[in-house]
């Protein structure tokens, strides 16, 4: 049974795909959790705007991700602790890269 996804999910595929699955996946599991619609065949279009949407998303977080790296780039971090045994301290140098 073809169906489109509405959302992620794990191990079949992602927001706007168009997967084969068992037709006893798709009643119990899919269906009912909204995590799929059967596919039609007017299903293509609305496929193809949920996959532009994840894209753009996908974008948009890349360039936060960039962002917080530039802001963090050459920043050291030092973590100071004590144990039982012996002090120990840490030091973490954040690189930039995305």
């Amino acid at each position: 049974m073809k169906v489109l996804l509405r959302s992620d999910v794990e191990g079949l595929g992602r927001t706007g795909d168009i997967v084969d699955v068992a037709r006893g996946h798709a009643r119990n599991f899919l269906l009912p959790r909204g995590l799929a619609v059967e596919a039609s065949s007017g299903v293509a279009a609305q496929a193809e705007a949920m996959q532009r949407k994840r894209a753009l998303k996908a974008i948009e977080d890349k360039a936060d991700a960039e962002e917080i790296v530039s802001r963090l780039d050459g920043v050291v971090i030092q973590i100071f602790a004590t144990t039982v045994v012996c002090p120990v301290q840490v030091t973490v140098d954040v690189q930039s890269e995305v």
